[in-house]
């Protein structure tokens, strides 16, 4: 079942991020319930979160709102943005560097916070 990229972007766009220092890690306060969780960078690459909707999905198969988060945060450091779609093709519509973020989930990045 495809999750509605959209809609997963922009519930993302209301958590509040802090990055533990020098850790890999991030204290992600939900921008719906006000709860915190704490997102880790793994060493083979991707992300892990305590949420419970991590805790019932494969890793790297769908990532929470949480990790989307984080995600976009990183991209902002760097002066870019994220917009997610849910299948390759309206991805690659953009004509922006395209990756898989999970199952029928696809990030495209973009210059411009």
């Amino acid at each position: 079942m495809k999750r509605n990229a959209k809609a997963l972007q922009q519930k993302a766009k209301l958590h509040d991020i802090k990055p533990v220092s020098g850790r890999g890690q991030w204290v992600v306060t939900s921008g719906t319930s006000d709860k915190e969780y704490t997102v880790f960078a793994l060493e083979y690459g991707g992300y892990a979160c305590t949420c419970d909707w991590s805790k019932y999905h494969r890793l790297g198969s769908r990532p929470c709102s949480h990790i989307m988060a984080v995600m976009d945060y990183l991209e902002s450091v760097k002066g870019r943005s994220l917009s997610y779609w849910a299948d390759d093709e309206s991805a690659e519509r953009q004509h922006r560097p395209v990756e898989r973020v999970g199952l029928d989930l696809y990030s495209t990045s973009r210059m411009g916070a």
